[in-house]
């Protein structure tokens, strides 16, 4: 009985020496943004018309750039752009005039996974039909950095795992030793990698619904990882 007792006071004892690790002074900050334009279906010339189809790779803004950059000298005649497209199903038309020896851009808004697909015509008094068409975006990388303090107000040393969560997917972790009574500061950067988005406002054209979070994601005793 008495070697009972014993064995469950030191197992009493044992579970009182936990580490107690917690996370705080968390900062996030944008320290750079480059704006780069990213050609996602090259240049094609088309003749009085023809089709287009694109599956959306991220959340953002793509540019139909129609151009009839071929004309010397510049024409001061335009050709019609007659354009009919639908993003997973949802109809839309516009109409743009490319004069001889510029371009016109069509911004279309679309969420990941979604297809943008449709036609266009071109019509106007020119000599031809040709116009050329590109698909582009304009893809934005964003560096943070990053700081925090982890401390250890528990009776035992132990291990922290700290992650840095974007929208909750994490893109970023480390492992940590903090004995007992004892605190460390680390701070780090990332790059994440958006497309610009112009239905957004102009101050967050790139963070569109960026959530970002520095959590403390496991913590165990020494010797029990």
């Amino acid at each position: 009985m008495l070697a009972l007792i014993v064995l469950a006071g030191f197992f009493l004892l044992q579970g009182s020496f936990q580490p107690d690790i917690k996370i705080s002074n968390k900062e996030i900050n944008l320290i750079d943004r480059v704006l780069e334009s990213e050609t996602l279906i090259g240049r094609e010339r088309f003749y009085d018309g023809g089709a287009f189809s694109l599956l959306a790779g991220q959340t953002g803004t793509y540019f139909l750039v129609f151009s009839d950059l071929d004309v010397y000298p510049p024409l001061t005649s335009a050709k019609e752009i007659s354009v009919n497209y639908t993003i997973d199903g949802d109809f839309h038309s516009d109409k743009l005039e490319v004069v001889g020896g510029s371009y016109r851009s069509l911004g279309v808004n679309a969420t990941k996974g979604q297809t943008i697909s449709g036609d266009f015509v071109v019509t106007g008094t020119h000599t031809n039909g040709e116009i050329d068409l590109t698909i582009r975006a304009v893809r934005c990388t964003q560096t943070l950095s990053f700081s925090f303090t982890a401390v250890n107000s528990g009776l035992a040393n132990g291990f922290a795992v700290v992650q840095l969560l974007v929208d909750g997917e994490s893109v970023w972790v480390n492992q940590y030793h903090i004995d007992a009574g004892r605190e460390m500061q680390d701070s780090g950067m990332i790059s994440i990698s958006d497309f610009y988005s112009t239905s957004s406002s102009p101050e967050n054209r790139c963070t569109e619904n960026h959530i970002f979070e520095l959590s403390l994601s496991h913590q165990t005793t020494i010797g029990t990882r």
